[in-house]
């Protein structure tokens, strides 16, 4: 009696945009590696637009990616992010913050989260969507976050939009209408930012952001993408 393993991959893609005449989004994604096999994701989408929003988003990755990469579940990791921004701005400023894991060995992806987010699935029956529906982070430091547990059936794809992008269920399916079963993962993300500054008739109203996964089998040929992250550096030029 002979067995077989079979080697999966994880595909992530991601892409965001700034509100208009902003220079810098406060929609921030991220990845990590996780002990055990999983991948850690983190989209946070802090209220407010600019450097300053941008910086705090910033420092609440940083924490993030110190949970995620110590092995902390995301509904851990979500909290903790709930009770620094409540400590750092008294209550004052929220944050829409989704913290995911995905297990390619278990085709499962753990997401919890707070503020308004949309999560969406594309498999052979099409699109289907809901919404993440919780007090905004930073606001109460006792509030428990939204935790759901999605399937990643070979060939699935799960799609994470913050509000900018994906106001409603309804709204993002009247952007991912044009998308194709097949797209990649980079496809689809790049898809629907296109559509949704289109929907803003070149003039994104709010920073919005996505990133999009599914598992593949790496003996299948399938293109896989890995996305990396990338920040500009400025240099000055020095003076003799």
């Amino acid at each position: 009696m002979s067995s077989s393993i079979e080697t999966r991959a994880i595909s992530i893609a991601w892409a965001s945009c700034t509100r208009w005449a902003v220079r810098e989004s406060a929609d921030i994604v991220d990845v990590v590696e996780q002990p055990g096999g999983h991948t850690g994701i983190v989209l946070l989408d802090v209220q407010g637009t600019g450097s300053g929003a941008r910086r705090l988003g910033q420092a609440l990755t940083l924490e993030a990616r110190s949970l995620l990469s110590g092995g902390v579940s995301p509904d851990l990791v979500t909290h903790s992010l709930n009770q620094l921004l409540h400590f750092r701005r008294e209550g004052q400023v929220g944050a829409t913050i989704l913290v995911a894991a995905v297990s390619a060995a278990r085709r499962r992806i753990e997401i919890a989260g707070y503020g308004d987010a949309t999560l969406a699935r594309q498999d052979s029956g099409g699109w289907s969507c809901d919404e993440l529906s919780c007090v905004l982070a930073g606001h109460d430091p006792g509030a428990a976050p939204d935790c759901r547990i999605l399937s990643l059936d070979c060939g699935a794809t799960i799609v994470l939009s913050s509000d900018g992008l994906a106001r409603t269920s309804g709204s993002f399916l009247a952007l991912a209408s044009a998308l194709n079963r097949c797209d990649l993962p980079s496809v689809i993300v790049d898809g629907l930012i296109a559509a949704a500054v289109g929907r803003d008739q070149g003039r994104p109203t709010a920073d919005m952001a996505s990133l999009a996964i599914r598992i593949v089998p790496e003996d299948e040929g399938i293109a896989v993408e890995r996305g990396e992250l990338t920040r500009p550096v400025r240099e000055s030029a020095s003076r003799r």
